[in-house]
């Protein structure tokens, strides 16, 4: 958690920056909620009203940095400008803070994009985390994922089982949520896909938040939220990051969490101890770090205290678009595989609680011998092993033991 002074601190010098180029900012403006619509229509004024959010009290615009600089020497105490208080008379008492936002990006590394033959012998990342054997209790039947990322070609061999009628959204283009940059398509296919993936039973939803440079902004991403929100899915896979994220993308985060959703995402690829967001906020999201073939640590996976899990992440075999198949590394890589093991244990649960407990208790215990805090911020709780995670749920179904609440989750662990 970021200080409110480090944070304002942040924010005044990511202004200022952009006063020198002046470039426009992307800002996430928190205001009283019951004058969000009339403090959006006097934003759109000076400025690009991009997205008023339902779920909570914020609108984003995109503004002149001077403009900004007015309105955050409002909400941070400094010296008003005259203009903006005739130009906000009505309403500047509503806006209570103002943020820069964000641009996010895939978390690959370098990988190997010759193309590949599916081979037909089991595929190590799959084995390594207990897959194939898990499989004996679930596929994800009935679970409706998310996959906030570059879209998904889900016409792939590998994936267009996985799809309905609604594909799911586009929100870069308002078109079809068409993967035109591979990565998406990729995680798809280790989330679900029929020959690469863990849980070919689930039912995915390809939610085009980055484009086809596999970057996109912090608001897009947080409409993807949303609409997961509004579609009532069950679980949604963040493959993408960046070193800064506003309190409203936690608070959206903390809000869909609160409501049952299981949200997962990437630790990140700096090989550093380093915080990438939305990993590093902590309680809502499930952090996955990444490991090679011998379930060492991989060189590029960030270390960072809010690591909760690990999984395989180096040389990767996954569809790619055009009925493609390649080879990728990252914690991008590692967090659908931790995404699909979970959309197996909400077929067996039907409910978030008792989900990310269940999966700590019952990974494979890494890097023995090391100081525990070392240990956690490297691996979190361990490998992921999706078959002692569904055989534990399945046996505390048939027993019907009461799951864990979150304060006994928080002394257990």
């Amino acid at each position: 958690m970021i200080s409110a002074r480090v944070r304002q601190q942040t924010i005044l010098s990511r202004i200022e920056k952009s006063v020198k180029a002046s470039k426009p900012l992307e800002v996430i403006v928190e205001v009283d909620e019951r004058r969000k619509d009339k403090v959006a229509r006097e934003l759109d004024r000076v400025g690009k009203v991009e997205h008023v959010f339902y779920y909570i009290p914020y609108v984003a615009a995109m503004m002149e940095p001077k403009d900004v600089q007015a309105v955050a020497a409002h909400c941070f105490g400094k010296s008003s400008d005259r203009f903006y208080s005739r130009l906000f008379s009505e309403s500047l008492s509503a806006v209570k803070g103002i943020d820069v936002a964000s641009e996010f990006k895939t978390i690959p590394i370098a990988g190997k994009k010759n193309e590949f033959v599916l081979p037909y012998e089991e595929m190590w990342h799959l084995t390594n985390i207990g897959a194939y054997a898990a499989r004996e209790y679930a596929t994800g039947k009935g679970v409706r994922g998310g996959i906030i990322d570059t879209g998904i070609d889900y016409t792939h061999k590998e994936l267009s089982g996985r799809f309905e009628s609604n594909k799911g959204v586009d929100i870069v283009d308002d078109n079809s949520p068409m993967d035109q940059n591979g990565h998406g398509t990729h995680v798809a296919g280790l989330t679900a896909g029929q020959t690469c993936g863990v849980a070919t039973g689930m039912t995915l939803y390809a939610i085009r938040a980055l484009d086809e440079n596999g970057s996109g902004s912090e608001v897009a991403i947080m409409q993807g939220i949303e609409w997961a929100m509004d579609n009532n899915l069950d679980i949604i896979n963040m493959s993408l990051g960046a070193s800064y994220a506003t309190n409203a993308f936690e608070e959206l985060c903390n809000l869909a969490y609160k409501q049952g959703m299981v949200i997962v995402a990437a630790a990140g690829n700096d090989g550093a101890k380093h915080k990438s967001y939305p990993a590093a906020f902590g309680e809502p999201v499930i952090a996955v770090a990444a490991v090679d073939q011998n379930n060492a640590h991989a060189y590029f996976s960030n270390m960072w205290e809010t690591n909760d899990i690990s999984a395989p992440g180096v040389d990767i075999l996954s569809s790619f678009p055009g009925d493609r198949y390649t080879k990728l590394s990252g914690t991008s890589m590692a967090s659908p595989l931790t995404f699909g093991s979970l959309a197996l244990g909400l077929e067996i649960v039907g409910t978030a609680d008792s989900l990310e407990y269940t999966l700590k208790e019952s990974a494979k215990e890494l890097g023995f011998g090391m100081d525990p805090d070392e240990q956690n911020e490297l691996y979190g709780a361990g490998l992921v092993q999706a078959d002692n995670f569904c055989r534990r749920l399945a046996h505390m179904e048939s027993l019907s033991v009461p799951k864990p609440n979150l304060l006994e989750r928080i002394l257990a662990w």
